[in-house]
């Protein structure tokens, strides 16, 4: 399924909860000033993170942004805020659907656990 724009996520795009979890979590992936993350390094992250999310969804999430998971593939920090906020729908039921990137969510702080 293609879309016309990139999946990417500036953090003024995110709602307030939203901000706050997302932030957090990337910033417990990289070291500042670092903005990217490489993908299986947050693949392992996510499945240890949030055991309740099937894996097989956390792959197709990720596999959006990099559709191999190779080794050298990286997220930048706008794609991360992306596939967090993909997770999120996926959490609440929802398919792995790219377009849900652009679908702002409010996220409880028992969220991440």
């Amino acid at each position: 399924m293609g879309i016309p724009r990139t999946l990417s996520l500036h953090e003024s795009a995110l709602s307030p909860s939203e901000y706050s979890l997302y932030v957090s979590l990337f910033n417990d992936l990289v070291d500042p000033p670092d903005t990217t993350v490489g993908a299986r390094e947050a693949k392992a992250y996510l499945r240890g993170r949030f055991p309740t999310v099937d894996m097989t969804s956390i792959d197709k999430i990720l596999r959006v942004f990099h559709p191999a998971l190779s080794s050298v593939d990286q997220l930048l920090e706008g794609q991360f805020y992306a596939a967090m906020r993909l997770l999120s729908h996926v959490k609440e039921g929802k398919d792995v659907d790219p377009l849900l990137v652009f679908v702002q969510l409010q996220v409880a702080g028992a969220w991440a656990q």
